[in-house]
């Protein structure tokens, strides 16, 4: 079952087009939306802390965390194609 999942970061530390690139090489990440300079929204059959793990040898030493989207557990002013993305997860179809 795919789920939505925030990742925040430090930019500073671990640009978010370095994340953005290692994402994609990523199985477990099925599709992923880019909406803050420190935060990127993550579509994964795989848990929070899989995911995390996937994440820990390339953040170079930077804190950052991984955590699922529970459905409606959720508010702020994002653009529709955010809410979208969360609401309705799905695959880029670049991975099975």
């Amino acid at each position: 079952m795919l789920k939505p999942y925030v990742v925040t970061f430090n930019p500073d530390i671990f640009p978010r087009q370095k994340l953005l690139e290692h994402l994609d090489t990523l199985p477990a990440v099925k599709n992923w939306y880019a909406f803050l300079p420190s935060a990127v929204f993550i579509i994964s059959d795989q848990s929070a802390h899989a995911l995390a793990n996937l994440l820990l040898g390339k953040v170079n030493g930077s804190y950052y965390f991984v955590s699922e989207i529970p459905v409606g557990a959720y508010n702020g002013w994002l653009p529709q194609a955010a809410w979208e993305f969360v609401n309705n997860p799905k695959s880029s179809g670049r991975w099975p």
